[in-house]
């Protein structure tokens, strides 16, 4: 159903190529369908992702943080909202929602606030789960992409059920029928089909590719042999070649 033209800001702290990037450029996509226009707005670390963001039609516009306790950066943040004039903000990511929400409070906005729940968040430290907890709090409606990151999130980390709602990630299946009509990539096509193991993510800490590796080698000195193909790229990569060749 076409509805009147609306006005959505959405906010990361990153612009990389990760799963939460994906969803922004994705809505910035099919939002215009509903007839919402997005803007994007980010705070550091561009990628490929900023280019087909703005081949949708969608503002992408970088406000940037200086340094770690740039105290004028929330007045800038919130200037650039106000001036936006949104019907809603939707922030991602820690910093995102932290520095959305404060920003948010500045501008004087009357446009809903919106935050989101994208897994169990391991690596949180108990004071960002109290920050997470005031920022839901304040957030008119929280966005979780599983029922399982949600129902952690209210029993454990105070997160309030009232305003809470799952939308499950979306998929563009014309890019996996692309890539499957390309068929495997003409240089791995020689690995054979059995016993073929694959991780496709971000090389970054929290994924422990690491771990897989050490595993992947105490399968293989047990006389299990198999051909592993990894995915991805991202700060780790040096290190995790370095490790392949020393198992």
């Amino acid at each position: 159903i076409m509805t009147s033209s609306l006005r959505a800001v959405l906010i990361t702290d990153e612009l990389e190529a990760g799963g939460t990037q994906r969803q922004i450029l994705l809505l910035a996509e099919k939002l215009p369908l509903l007839g919402v226009h997005p803007t994007v707005i980010f705070f550091r670390n561009t990628s490929f992702l900023r280019e087909r963001i703005e081949r949708t039609g969608a503002k992408v516009l970088q406000v940037e943080r200086s340094s770690r306790f740039d105290l004028t950066f929330p007045f800038r943040l919130a200037r650039v909202i106000r001036s936006l004039a949104p019907n809603v903000v939707h922030s991602f990511s820690f910093s995102g929602e932290f520095w959305g929400m404060i920003a948010h409070a500045i501008s004087g906005t009357k446009a809903p606030y919106l935050t989101s729940i994208r897994g169990k968040y391991e690596w949180y430290s108990i004071l960002q789960w109290r920050i997470k907890a005031v920022v839901s709090k304040y957030s008119a409606r929280v966005v979780s992409n599983s029922l399982e990151g949600l129902a952690y999130a209210i029993s454990r980390r105070g997160v309030q059920e009232a305003n809470a709602v799952v939308i499950h990630n979306g998929i563009d299946l014309k890019a996996f029928d692309a890539a499957a009509n390309r068929g495997w990539p003409i240089e791995l096509q020689s690995i054979p089909a059995t016993r073929r193991i694959v991780f496709v993510g971000r090389l970054v800490d929290h994924k422990n590719v690491p771990c897989l590796l050490r595993a992947l080698a105490a399968v293989r000195a047990r006389g299990l042999m198999f051909h592993a193909v990894f995915v991805g790229d991202g700060p780790q990569r040096d290190a995790l070649v370095q490790q392949c060749a020393e198992l």
